[in-house]
């Protein structure tokens, strides 16, 4: 019995020698697993070319500048609040160099804040016969193009000239900015819930929209925002906007517009613009309703008239959306019925569903995400819950259903205040094919374009070692997975790689 008991402690000396591993052997499997992980996020399979490595190296040196004197601050911009950040994010040598590169399209944008602030007070704000009022029901302040407007009532119209002489004229445009912006100084105590960030968010738009609601200014608006968007590098715009919004011919007498005039006037600007401006893909609309307070009556002949315009302006409309706070709003399952109908009629109307807007987990909110791809989607808006249902991100992955994620909208309408954490850094590491990045409302928290959003995205949601392969495929997602089709979708990608090699060139010596 004692050699029996010698036996089975030597022989369990000898499992554990077998078992143990040497530290070469422990560095060798760290290793692997590290390499493994390097080779499997978003456009990791993507070949470089020699210019391509060359320009890498000047980008990689300036972000592990950045991210290392970060670290020991702790002082990191993805971190903080983009109205406490910007003005680093600004100075920020790999913002720079975001700025100068090609980005492709920008496919989720409204077009009630798409241009840049400082624009709209500087050149619509001084028009003449522009009026103000403060509406009675919720203390915001409204314009109006007409001498006498009627609407709302009981509002003291003022003339915005007369008034901005007789105070201090950079006090006075401060004063009107804050009606057409989220900024703050202090956000996280004027927006502590996802509620109150959204009503003020609503009162905003209501603002823009009466600002820009005649057909010269919204002319010069849509121009400005295509502008602003080829300034920093994007080729093609789609936006959203609502069909039936009131738009006046003139300022003067207000002849409303009709649906077919405000298309056709999209289709003229798109047009003209692209003449002008031959590095421009073109402009694409997504017709858009809001899901607020949406009784579903007149939804299917809504939807029916989608469907007409899309086959008289197919170069113009991409599809539909329904769009708005998702937690207070209609569900996608509600439309279902009719949307699924209409595609009979329609096979060819595409839709690109708000989902998933939310931080909930099992409420009907965060099941739009499932709806939405049942139900046909080629883009999902923000998607930002998909990581809480692994079903629903295969079948996005299975069905080739793009995400499209707007990490400087997230934060501001507070789903995430620490971009590190924002659940679209796990599809960039487990290669979510079908990612591209947008810049939602950018105006509305006092951006422009879509470098703000790539940079925050290249800094925060990526890992350190992501380098120019992540930049360059999620610019190229973004025109894969637009609305453009056929010969219009293959121009603009020549389009992009004769920028990129332009881009490229200025960073780089020549390769010999």
């Amino acid at each position: 019995m004692e050699h029996v008991l010698e036996l089975l402690v030597v022989l369990s000396q000898v499992l554990l020698l077998i078992q143990s591993k040497t530290i070469g052997e422990y560095l060798a499997e760290r290793n692997e697993v590290l390499e493994k992980e390097d080779q499997s996020y978003l456009g990791s399979d993507l070949a470089l070319t020699l210019e391509e490595i060359q320009f890498n190296q000047v980008l990689m040196d300036a972000k592990f500048k950045e991210l290392d004197e970060a670290f020991q601050l702790s002082h990191f911009p993805p971190s903080q609040h983009f109205f406490l950040a910007k003005p680093q994010i600004e100075a920020s040598t790999v913002f720079q160099i975001i700025r100068q590169m090609p980005k492709g399209g920008n496919l989720h944008t409204h077009d009630l804040s798409i241009v840049s602030l400082d624009w709209v007070i500087a050149n619509i704000t001084y028009q003449p016969n522009l009026l103000m009022c403060i509406k009675p029901t919720d203390e915001n302040l409204i314009f109006s193009w007409l001498p006498f407007p009627s609407n709302p009532p009981n509002c003291d119209w003022l003339n915005v000239a007369e008034e901005r002489r007789k105070v201090d004229p950079v006090v006075f445009d401060r004063y009107l900015r804050s009606f057409l912006s989220l900024e703050v100084s202090d956000p996280y105590d004027t927006y502590p819930d996802i509620n109150r960030v959204w009503q003020k968010f609503f009162k905003t738009w209501d603002t823009i929209h009466s600002l820009i609601s005649s057909k010269p200014i919204l002319r010069d608006y849509i121009w400005q925002a295509m502008t602003e968007m080829l300034q920093d590098n994007v080729q093609l715009l789609e936006i959203r906007t609502f069909l039936d919004a009131q738009y006046c011919t003139n300022n003067v007498t207000c002849d409303p517009m009709s649906s077919t005039d405000i298309l056709d006037f999209f289709q003229e600007i798109s047009t003209e613009f692209s003449s002008a401006n031959p590095d421009f893909c073109g402009l694409n609309i997504i017709l858009s309703r809001s899901r607020i307070n949406d009784d579903l009556e007149d939804f299917p002949s809504w939807l029916a008239s989608i469907g007409d315009y899309q086959k008289m302006y197919p170069d113009l409309i991409a599809g539909m959306d329904i769009m708005g706070q998702e937690d207070l709003g209609t569900y996608l399952v509600a439309y279902a019925e009719d949307i699924l109908a209409i595609k009979e009629t329609y096979p060819n109307l595409e839709f690109f569903f708000h989902a998933g807007e939310t931080n909930w987990q099992g409420q009907a909110t965060d099941k739009n995400i499932i709806d939405g791809i049942l139900l046909g989607a080629s883009r999902l808006g923000h998607g930002y819950a998909i990581t809480r249902h692994p079903e629903a991100w295969q079948m996005a992955l299975d069905q080739n259903v793009a995400i499209e994620i707007c990490p400087l909208s997230n934060q501001v309408l507070t789903l995430v205040h620490d971009l590190r954490n924002h659940p679209a850094s796990v599809l960039i590491q487990s290669n979510f094919t079908g990612l591209v990045i947008a810049s939602d409302d950018v105006a509305m928290w006092g951006g422009r374009g879509l470098s703000f959003d790539f940079y925050e995205t290249f800094m925060g949601l990526a890992g350190r070692d992501m380098d120019l392969r992540l930049l360059k495929k999620l610019s190229l997602n973004s025109i894969e997975y637009s609305a453009l089709r056929g010969d219009r979708k293959r121009q603009c990608l020549m389009k992009f790689e004769n920028k990129w090699e332009d881009f490229l060139s200025s960073y780089i010596s020549p390769v010999d």
